[in-house]
């Protein structure tokens, strides 16, 4: 089902349960079925299917052992801070060696949001694709603030279509 989430934290022995339009409202993060998916296999950044205008919005530098792609510089961003501007800067950062993404950054400077991702322990599957083992995922909106984090045991490329599991019926679950 791409509508609904289930989590299962087996650490504190919980589950919890809802849509997507609830996450995000309760976030302030738009999320969906495939965005999503596409934080947790470190595929969120691709370049636009219809308008390539889009991606010379990026300015490329390098860093410490990393590439740095960045929607607006910091000038830029202090301009439409000043002006009063509701802007969203996306910063990626990619490890050369293996051209994945190991941070993505999304910050709205406007209403203090930011949510940044991190990725790391990068394996090769099938000696094709690489994965993150481990994701973290910290977010803050103001005060309040958030943080998730993944540890992999394992991942299956165009493998089986289903999971299932057994929610044990100690676990307390909760609904957002």
């Amino acid at each position: 089902d791409d509508r609904n989430i289930t989590v299962i934290d087996r650490i504190n022995r919980q589950v919890m349960k809802g849509d997507y339009r609830s996450l995000s409202q309760q976030y302030s993060v738009n999320l969906n079925y495939q965005i999503v998916q596409q934080i947790l296999t470190n595929s969120l950044f691709g370049y636009p299917d219809t308008d390539l205008r889009q991606i010379k919005r990026y300015r490329a530098s390098v860093g410490d052992n990393i590439y740095i792609l960045q929607s607006a510089d910091d000038r830029t961003a202090s301009r439409s801070l000043q002006r009063g501007d509701d802007l969203t800067i996306h910063r990626l950062e990619v490890v050369p060696s293996k051209f994945r993404i190991n941070r993505s950054v999304i910050s709205q400077p406007s209403i203090q949001s930011v949510l940044r991702i991190e990725y790391s322990d990068f394996n090769q599957v099938n000696n094709r694709h690489t994965f993150p083992n481990k994701v973290s995922i910290f977010g803050t909106h103001g005060r309040e603030s958030m943080s998730v984090k993944f540890n992999y045991a394992g991942f299956d490329v165009n493998g089986s279509q289903s999971i299932s599991f057994r929610i044990p019926v100690n676990y307390e679950i909760i609904n957002f």
